[in-house]
């Protein structure tokens, strides 16, 4: 599986924080909607950074 590190390789392909229709925070990940926690402090956007890198994983 791969670590961190390398799945850092593919985060240009996650978008900018942006508003769906209903008012939730999402990105586009790997070209999927992917709803975010919120956004609050660098640990709650590190920890999405983390989650959505880890969703990429194969």
């Amino acid at each position: 599986m791969k670590d961190l590190n390398e799945l850092s390789k593919n985060e240009h392909k996650i978008s900018e924080l942006k508003k769906d229709a209903n008012g939730n925070d999402i990105r586009v990940v790997d070209g999927k909607e992917i709803k975010q926690i919120k956004e609050k402090t660098q640990a709650d956007i590190d920890l999405n950074r983390r989650i959505n890198l880890w969703r990429m994983r194969s």
